[in-house]
């Protein structure tokens, strides 16, 4: 019997996208499926047999496919709150089917299918619906959306649900697709790594972070955001983003070529070495909160106007004496904007400074987007313009990847990550905004226009314009009207901290209250009951005040890392609530740990304000 189209229609209503894909592969593909065949088992089912180089290899027990299948699920452990999962291959579904009994109904299972005429085979020769309908499925196919795997991985495993999650292989396409199965683990290795660094990089900067929010609220006088530039910038006019790479040296003096017809903004890293060439250029950005000074230490770099998060470093924000425009980041500014009604437009920003400008061009609406520094790679032993070398980098692991010239080049762990990043971004766009790599060194930035940038200026750097009278007719975002508001807002979160402050130390209390109620037994579940109505309650206070958006950047580390443990309580139901009890008051702790580190800076800020 032929299963295909059943098939094909159960995923048509479930992913119409995906659908659509697969059915133009089997539309346009002659497909070849001599290599594989179906055989009856003793226990009466039918499974799939591979031929190998002459060599028949069965992908179930030939005896009794379900019981194996039962029998192998079992070295898994589900018994986590939340579990996620992927596989790597699915075949007839048999051992699928055995993980999805263990899943809850608000668990996630990625399927990954390592060769599409396998799948094909598959869902032809067996009713495979109640796989394909089931909600908690995801699938990822070889030729159809492979290279999607990493966005469907990071839906799936972040930081809280790490602890839980499961990668498992169906036991003879494991080895059968070894090859395919070594790229898979080292994509959630990367991940898995880079939650890691990015836990570790907001413990180490949290506390710049939290301090630069608050002193940096001063500015909110004289700010502009970033959506106000989609008519400041015209998008005809090039948008160029010049990078700190080691290939800035060979290209820098042609930006002197196009003061005035392009949009120039800088990253912090390069900003000494554009001024040191004498070139005017329009903007400096820059994002990180504990980034040194030591980039932008002149009096020359100080008259730019600078994009910036609301969190990037105070000092630097301080000493710069232009126009200061902040790009929508924290939770905190973003519920400023949302209540004075400032339209904000997000999209992942990808986690450096160059890769922000991008996304800040993509924001504006530019056609043309220009990277020069743009390297991702080393040159030679050099990471940044002007013959510097990076001693010590958070990931010094690397990589060869192909570059620009088609030779390979050797990157790092967090180059590679960026490079990632702007692909999968560049996809995205509209098919009239082209991003054009004049970087002439380092890695290879696929779906990009390679060209040199003395020809980009040539060719496209045709019409006048000039961003700092644009930028002189504009009002502040706040304006003589809604500034006031906005100042009486920010005195008003020396009164919301209090508020915080009290429910931390009740919480506290309660929390204790309701353990020892806890331990009782099950004549005080009435009194354990009210006490957990009382944290609810206080939870939501805690939770509309504006200052929390600031502290739960500064605790939300600490949160996520206690959190892991909430998915992996154990069976003992007296254990959980006492185990829940003990993360709750250690949540309140830390509310309260920070309201007190960040009540004297408040103050110290408001009469800036």
């Amino acid at each position: 019997m032929n299963y295909l189209d059943e098939n094909l229609n159960a995923l048509k209503i479930r992913n119409e996208n995906l659908y659509n894909k697969v059915r133009e592969y089997v539309d346009n593909t002659e497909i070849d499926y001599s290599n594989f065949s179906i055989i009856d088992t003793r226990d009466g089912n039918a499974i799939v047999v591979i031929n190998r180089s002459g060599k028949e290899i069965r992908l179930n027990s030939i005896y009794n496919a379900e019981k194996e299948a039962s029998h192998w699920v079992k070295q898994f452990d589900f018994s986590n709150i939340d579990t996620n999962v992927a596989m790597f291959g699915i075949s007839n579904g048999i051992f699928t089917r055995e993980i999805l009994k263990q899943l809850d109904k608000n668990s996630v299972m990625l399927l990954v299918e390592p060769d599409i005429d396998l799948f094909l085979f598959c869902i032809n020769e067996f009713d495979m619906t109640d796989i394909i309908s089931d909600e908690r499925i995801a699938f990822i196919i070889e030729k159809i959306n492979w290279d999607k795997f990493i966005n469907y991985l990071g839906a799936i495993v972040d930081s809280k649900r790490l602890n839980s999650f499961i990668f498992c292989c169906h036991p003879k396409i494991e080895q059968l697709y070894s090859m395919e199965l070594k790229d898979i683990k080292n994509v959630i290795i990367e991940h898995i790594n880079k939650l890691h660094l990015n836990y570790n990089t907001r413990v180490v900067l949290r506390s710049d972070a939290m301090e630069n929010s608050i002193k940096n609220l001063h500015f909110l006088k004289n700010i502009n955001f970033v959506d106000e530039f989609r008519e400041v910038i015209p998008d005809n006019i090039p948008f160029i983003i010049v990078a700190a790479g080691p290939s800035l040296d060979k290209n820098i003096d042609e930006l002197k070529r196009v003061e005035g017809r392009a949009f120039i903004i800088v990253v912090d890293r390069a900003v000494n070495d554009v001024v040191k060439h004498g070139i005017n250029f329009d903007a400096i950005i820059t994002v990180d909160a504990g980034k040194s000074i030591e980039y932008m230490n002149n009096e020359e770099s100080y008259k730019y106007p600078i994009f910036a998060c609301d969190d990037a470093k105070n000092e630097l924000l301080e000493l710069n004496k232009g126009r200061k425009i902040f790009l929508i980041g924290t939770a905190f500014m973003n519920k400023i904007c949302k209540k004075y009604g400032i339209e904000t437009k997000h999209y992942s920003v990808g986690g450096s400074v160059a890769t922000s400008a991008f996304n800040m061009a993509r924001v504006i609406g530019s056609k043309k987007i220009i990277l020069i520094g743009q390297d991702l790679a080393y040159a030679g032993e050099l990471t940044h313009a002007g013959g510097e070398k990076e001693e010590h980098v958070i990931n010094n692991k690397t990589f060869m990847v192909e570059g620009i010239d088609g030779k390979e080049v050797k990157t790092r762990g967090d180059w590679l990550r960026f490079l990632k990043w702007y692909e999968t971004e560049i996809e995205k766009l509209d098919e009239d905004v082209e991003v054009i790599d004049a970087t002439e060194g380092g890695a290879k930035i696929a779906g990009t226009k390679v060209m040199k940038l003395s020809e980009v200026i040539d060719k496209y750097c045709t019409v006048e314009f000039d961003f700092k009278k644009a930028l002189d007719n504009m009002s502040p975002a706040f304006d003589e009207k809604k500034y006031p508001e906005v100042r009486q807002d920010l005195f008003h979160l020396d009164v919301e901290l209090s508020h915080i402050k009290e429910c931390a130390k009740k919480g506290i209390e309660i929390s204790d209250l309701m353990l020892c109620e806890i331990e009782k037994g099950e004549c005080a579940l009435e009194a354990v009951a009210g006490y957990a109505n009382r944290i609810k309650e206080m939870n939501k206070l805690i939770e509309e005040q504006f200052v929390y958006n600031i502290l739960n950047e500064y605790i939300k580390a600490d949160i996520e890392h206690v959190m892991m443990n909430v998915n992996c309580l154990g069976e003992d139901e007296i254990e959980n609530k006492k185990e829940t009890c003990r993360i709750s008051k250690f949540v309140y702790e830390k509310i309260l740990d920070a309201v007190e580190r960040i009540e004297p800076l408040l103050k110290d800020s408001l009469e800036r304000v």
